[in-house]
């Protein structure tokens, strides 16, 4: 289900990455905040499904966030990420930390290990624009 709302989201296009205030009348909160992954090249799956999850960002006063943060990473014969970069990040160092916890913390698939120069897309939504 939130697989199917974060597609709507991205293809649509009411995705705007940035940082907008509580108050913007332009804006939609989502009740859920959501976290998709997008395996870019020939990158095969390398997380179990719904393990990579962003926590909330606290950000000051009142605001919501849309972040994209795309990252290249190796993973070890042991199952551990080496060689962490953030690649591009919009909006710039606002999730950047918070993607590299995640991944440290999400399951890996044994299929994965071993794999290098991998590349994906984390995108995180607080919010959509209304329509």
């Amino acid at each position: 289900m939130y697989s199917l709302a974060l597609a709507l989201l991205l293809s649509l296009g009411s995705t705007e990455y940035g940082v907008k205030g509580c108050g913007d009348q332009s804006i939609e909160v989502l009740n859920e905040f959501q976290t998709s992954v997008e395996y870019l090249d020939s990158t095969p799956v390398i997380f179990e499904k719904g393990t990579l999850k962003l926590r909330g960002f606290l950000l000051g006063a009142c605001s919501r966030i849309n972040a994209k943060v795309q990252v290249e990473f190796d993973v070890s014969s042991n199952g551990e990420i080496e060689n962490y970069k953030v690649i591009e990040a919009i909006p710039k160092r606002v999730a950047d930390r918070e993607v590299k916890r995640a991944l440290y913390h999400a399951e890996l698939l044994k299929s994965s290990f071993g794999s290098k120069k991998n590349k994906i897309i984390v995108h995180y939504f607080q919010f959509k624009n209304k329509t």
